[in-house]
């Protein structure tokens, strides 16, 4: 704003009146005439100052935005560098999570390896028990066989008994007839024949008892057929079953010897998985060095970090002073080069907000009509400007911003940082925007007119 001379003084006093606001740091105070030397290097030296005072604040207008930027940017890398560490540590405990797996199925690798083994000699001695088995099978099957044929021979010999005993029948009948024929002619002889009487009655007696002997050997013959017949009946029955279980005992070797080789393969693959686990353990004990060095690594940035921010709050400290000295001086264009300054520092605070080196509270936040730049906007100063474009573009980014970080207060104090993080991005694009119409706004300090 121009701020005129005293009306009626002379050209000397207006100068002394010019060079007094100068010192004041009004340099935006309208120069008065002048065509003398003095004079004229009195109004270069207004404009110099004035043009000084642009440069300086230009210079610290610039830090304020290059320290908000760099304190955005360390915002996420804050973030990264805990995503990292909660990653690092996530990754950490999948790790000890394999290793301890590794070592419970090394552990039962080497039971079942020693199952194995065990049941492989338990199928090896089953099968030399099986075999075993086969032979007294075979034997009992060769003695069975053996006999079978004594009983067949003892049936040829109980045929050869049947003959002996049809031919001792015989005899006896003709004893017996002969028998009769004695009794007849020792009846005719009277009393001569009794002696050859009582030899005829022996004769028939012994040929009596002859037929009943030869029929009880016929009786037990018969009785001795039959046994002998189911015995090889169940002689050849227990052949079979003793061919059939010997046949059954080698299949089932065969088996069990097939079955051990299983397991003997078994044992093998065990073998292997092991030599596997073991190595998956040194490359699991390998990345878990890794990860600690990661970890590490993870610490050294996010210290790296801190040190930059703190680099950017004593910048700060040292940008405030300066700001507060270029408050002082007025030139036309000031308010717009100051709010955004103001502009870039509210949003660095917003920034340690968001990294939790600040607590910033929502109703310490002000909104787009109370901030510097608001007041000038909404007040008299800037009503020169009303009908320029650039201007009225200004007041939607403007309300955003104030709006973003209100945002990113509240999720900030509701434990949502994330949330946080994403409204101060949003903060950051209307921020550009408003930088950009401030920038276009600032070279001429003067509204373009332009609708």
């Amino acid at each position: 704003m121009n701020a005129p001379l005293a009306a009626g003084t002379s050209a000397g006093d207006a100068l002394i009146a010019y060079v007094d606001a100068l010192t004041q740091g009004r340099y935006d105070a309208t120069p008065p005439a002048a065509n003398d030397p003095l004079g004229l290097a009195i109004l270069r030296l207004g404009a110099r100052l004035a043009e000084q005072a642009r440069e300086d604040t230009d210079r610290i207008v610039g830090a304020c935005i290059d320290s908000a930027e760099a304190s955005v940017g360390v915002v996420h890398a804050v973030a990264a560098a805990r995503d990292l560490e909660a990653r690092t540590a996530g990754a950490a405990s999948a790790v000890a999570e394999l290793a301890a797996s590794g070592n419970r199925v090394r552990e039962g690798g080497r039971r079942a390896a020693e199952a194995a083994a065990v049941a492989n000699e338990q199928a090896e001695a089953g099968v030399r028990q099986l075999r075993a088995s086969a032979r007294s099978v075979a034997t009992l099957a060769d003695g069975v066989t053996a006999a079978a044929g004594r009983v067949d021979a003892l049936a040829a010999a109980s045929e050869q008994i049947d003959a002996i005993v049809g031919s001792i029948e015989a005899i006896a009948r003709q004893t017996r007839l002969l028998a009769l024929n004695a009794t007849i002619e020792a009846a005719r002889a009277g009393e001569a024949g009794k002696g050859f009487a009582v030899v005829a009655s022996e004769v028939k007696n012994l040929a009596q008892q002859t037929a009943a002997a030869t029929d009880d050997i016929r009786s037990r013959i018969d009785g001795l057929r039959s046994e002998m017949a189911a015995i090889v009946a169940v002689m050849g029955d227990g052949a079979r079953g003793a061919a059939e279980g010997r046949a059954a005992i080698d299949g089932l070797g065969r088996e069990i010897e097939a079955l051990g080789r299983g397991i003997a393969d078994v044992s093998r693959q065990m073998a292997e998985i092991a030599g596997e686990i073991d190595s998956q353990g040194v490359a699991s004990d390998r990345l878990a060095g890794d990860i600690a060095a990661l970890a590490g690594l993870g610490a050294d940035n996010r210290a790296g970090i801190e040190a930059v921010a703190d680099a950017l709050d004593h910048l700060e400290g040292r940008i405030g002073p300066a700001l507060q000295a270029l408050a002082g001086r007025h030139f036309p264009d000031q308010v717009v080069r100051l709010a955004k300054a103001d502009h870039a520092l509210w949003k660095k605070r917003l920034a340690a907000m968001a990294t939790g080196r600040a607590k910033l509270s929502e109703r310490e936040l002000t909104d787009h009509h109370s901030c510097r730049l608001g007041r000038w906007y909404y007040g008299d100063q800037s009503a020169a400007w009303r009908g320029d474009a650039t201007f009225r573009a200004l007041e939607k980014p403007h309300a955003a911003v104030h709006d973003h970080g209100r945002e990113a207060a509240r999720a900030m104090a509701a434990g949502r940082p994330r949330d946080a993080l994403a409204a101060l991005d949003r903060l950051t694009s209307a921020s550009g925007e408003v930088l950009q119409l401030l920038e276009r706004m600032a070279p001429e300090g003067r509204p373009t007119g332009r609708n």
